[in-house]
């Protein structure tokens, strides 16, 4: 490996600099051409093999190779949308007092109420809003969106249905289906029910990237399935992203908040 030279006036002090800046590349490209980069993706949910470097590593300054095994920190953070409204689509039955489903549970709440007899699916509620902070480098792992709602009984026995259409979006365009499935719901008291983890295969195939997530714009649209004369309150919508961070120190870690 070059020395680095050792400058003792003005001119050897510029031409040190030159060679400094010659030493990194130099080193860099040694670096780089012993470990290439594997595809995007490639080790998601796993160790990177001794030795490997692949971004968002930074190659420290001076090229100073890395070796050893980078270690997966995972975090999950969940927020509660701050702006809610309804959308055409999923159904034609609107949504009353939609702006109470905005923020966190306070026992006000968006409903809609079945026009007549038989089932009817309501308008997309869209909840968006949700001020995510995912570092730009990490590596999106999981979305699950929560909702916490109850219905009003009608004349029809069977219970209201949710998230029969539902899908994740940014300004409007469906960019991954939710994974409500149509789930019952069965309590006319408020409970928080859960949709499906959306994993990484399914969350790349969407595009879904860090800044997509942290866009105001961003959220979850779902809607509801109702029987004649039911209603179905909803309170409040969250989202729980869970994403991975690679190190090349510290110590490994779990974090849920």
């Amino acid at each position: 490996m070059m020395q680095r030279p050792h400058p003792s006036n003005e001119v050897d002090r510029l031409r040190a600099i030159e060679a400094e800046l010659r030493w990194q590349h130099v080193d860099i490209q040694r670096l780089w051409k012993r470990t290439p980069p594997p595809a995007v993706g490639a080790y998601v949910g796993a160790a990177f093999p001794a030795g490997m470097v692949e971004p968002p590593f930074d190659i420290p300054s001076g090229g100073t190779e890395q070796t050893g095994t980078p270690c997966k920190n995972r975090y999950c953070v969940s927020r509660y949308s701050d702006e809610v409204s309804q959308v055409a689509g999923g159904g034609t039955v609107t949504w009353a007092t939609v702006s109470r489903a905005a923020d966190s549970p306070d026992g006000l709440a968006a409903i809609v109420t079945s026009p007549a007899t038989g089932s009817h699916q309501s308008y997309y509620l869209s909840a968006e809003a949700f001020s995510f902070e995912i570092p730009e480098d990490a590596i999106l792992v999981s979305l699950r969106t929560f909702a916490v709602m109850k219905y009003t009984a009608g004349t029809d026995s069977t219970f209201p249905g949710f998230g029969g259409f539902s899908r994740y979006h940014l300004n409007g365009t469906g960019l991954v289906g939710a994974s409500f499935g149509g789930t019952l719901m069965n309590s006319e008291s408020f409970l928080e029910h859960a949709g499906n983890k959306i994993l990484a295969p399914v969350i790349a195939a969407g595009g879904l990237t860090p800044e997509i997530v942290n866009s105001e714009n961003f959220g979850v649209q779902f809607n509801a399935t109702i029987q004649t004369s039911q209603k179905v309150h909803v309170d409040a919508i969250r989202i729980e992203v869970c994403y991975d961070l690679y190190t090349l120190s510290g110590t490994c870690s779990e974090n849920h908040g």
